[in-house]
This record gives structure tokens, sequence and C-alpha cells, in this order.
């Protein structure tokens, strides 16, 4: 037994020095690994950075599933990842953290397997494979859940923020002068900035020479949102036409706010709809045991029973 066991434990050993060796041949050039930009990944610790780079070279392995996505770009360009992480890069993270796994799952599930020990074996197959198709999933869901935060800043800030903006243009101030001193006025903390962040992109493609138009359309192209638009045709029409833009500006902040206060009404008539399933579930249930129990204890002691 002890010489079976021996014979398997240098088997597995061999298998993963072969593999190594193997992974080491193909590895791709360290170049490769260094296409991910630090100031990309500066909200990332460093641990998370390094080993983000050194699991690049897997990716030849999995450069047939990477595909190109225009919503992935635009949300990436929202959170300032791009250039230096496009939607290419991104998915082909996601393809190698679950390669990864994979690879790892797999090495692990032979081992046990090779000591005899399969219930083990087969509950880390389950884990890893779930493990693997997080990899795939986390990474899109978290990306997401940050634009929404980021539209809902911007739906936030953006009444005020037109407000003071009409405000300085009425004083004789330029585009880029009102710009500039109304962003003085926004939040800059991370959670209620996100309309500061995305105002000064435009302030500094403005200051290299962009012409404002394109300047704005990058900016309503970048946020995806429809107020945002909104307040993009409304500069450009103003200087198409050579009309006072302060009036459209005033008006849209106040249909913002109009529409905030509908939508916050909207959300308050469905709060009972979502309080249904809770209360049937948790409150009744206590509460009709709370005025059954004594009726029961009666009932029984008078004998009923």
């Amino acid at each position: 037994m002890d010489v079976l066991l021996l014979s398997q434990l240098l088997f597995s050993a061999g298998a993963t020095g072969l593999s190594l060796i193997l992974i080491k041949k193909l590895r791709i050039p360290s170049r490769t690994s260094s296409y991910i930009d630090d100031s990309a990944l500066r909200r990332f610790p460093p641990f998370v950075r390094g080993f983000l780079e050194k699991l690049l070279f897997l990716s030849p392995f999995v450069g047939r599933f990477v595909r190109p996505s225009v919503a992935v770009r635009r949300e990436l360009d929202m959170l300032g990842f791009y250039p230096a992480i496009d939607d290419v890069l991104f998915s082909r993270l996601q393809w190698v953290c679950a390669l990864t796994v994979v690879i790892t799952t797999a090495a692990l599930f032979s081992f046990l397997l090779l000591l005899g020990t399969t219930e083990v074996a087969y509950f880390f197959l389950a884990v890893g494979t779930g493990m693997s198709v997080l990899c795939l999933i986390l990474p899109r869901v978290w990306l997401r859940d940050q634009v929404v935060l980021i539209h809902r800043g911007v739906l936030r800030e953006l009444p005020s923020f037109l407000d003071v903006l009409a405000l300085v243009l009425e004083s004789g101030q330029n585009f880029q002068s009102a710009l500039q001193l109304a962003l003085q006025h926004l939040s800059s903390d991370r959670q209620n900035g996100a309309l500061k962040r995305q105002l000064q992109a435009v302030s500094q493609d403005i200051r290299a020479g962009i012409p404002k138009s394109i300047a704005l359309q990058k900016f309503s192209d970048r946020v995806g949102l429809a107020e945002i638009s909104q307040f993009s045709s409304s500069i450009k029409a103003a200087d198409q036409q050579g009309v006072s833009v302060t009036g459209l500006l005033r008006r849209q902040a106040e249909q913002l706010r109009i529409s905030r206060a509908l939508a916050a009404e909207r959300q308050a008539m469905k709060l009972p709809v979502k309080l249904l399933m809770p209360l049937a579930i948790c409150i009744f249930p206590c509460t009709f045991l709370i005025l059954a129990v004594p009726l029961v204890s009666r009932l029984a002691g008078s004998g009923l029973f």
C-alpha cells in the first residue's frame, strides 16, 4: 500500500513538473504583460495589479474566445480605464482568470483522485467550476454596477451644475471659463463626484485644442444619458444660432428636478408591492402565531379538544 501511494505521488509530481515545463516553453514574451498601463490599474491594490499582469502569459490560449464589445468599451471609457484597458483586453482578462481557475481545479482534482479521496475531489471540482463561471460573470457585473452608480451621481448633480453654469454665463464669461468656475462648486469625493470627473475630461479636451462641439459630443457618447445629450445639443445649438443659452440651461435644470421628483414618486408607489412578499413570509406568520397560541391554549384548557 505504501509503495502504491508513493508511486501515485511520484506520478503526480512528474505530471505537475511536466506541465510547468510546457507552460514555461509556451510563455509569451514579457512585453505582453506590460500591455496594461499602471495608471489604468491605479484603483487596484499592488498585489492585484501584479496578479493580473502575471496571468497574461495564458492569453494565447483564450484568443479565440475574445470578442470586441462597443458597450464594454464605452463603460471602460466612462470609468477612466480606456484606452489603457480596452474591451478586448478586458475580455481577455476574464477568460484568463477563468482558465487559471480551471487549470488549478483540474490539477487538484487529479491529485485528490490519485490519493483516493473521491468525495473531496468532486467537491473541489464543483467549487472550481462555480469559481470559473464567476470569473466570467463578476467582472462584467462589477463594470455595469459602476456605470449605474456614475449615472445616478451625474443625474443627481446635473441640475445644480446647470444653474451655476447659467449664472456664470450671464456674468459675461465664455464657456470654458464658466465651465471651470462651475466645476469648483461640484463635489470631489468618490461617491458624489461622478459629474465633476466627467466634466474635467471635457475641460481638458477643450484646453488641448479640441473644438467645443466635438468635446461635448465625446462627453455625451461617453456617459450615454439622454439628459447629457440634451445639454450638449443645447450648447451646440446656441453657438450655431447665436442665442443665449442660459434660459435653455435653466429650463433643463427645472425639467430634471421635476423628472427626479416624479421618479421618486414612482419608486414610492412601487414600495407596497415590493414589501408584500417580505410581509407575507416574515411578519404575517409571526402575527398569526402570537394571536393563535393564546386562543388555542384557552380552548384546550376548556376541554373542547
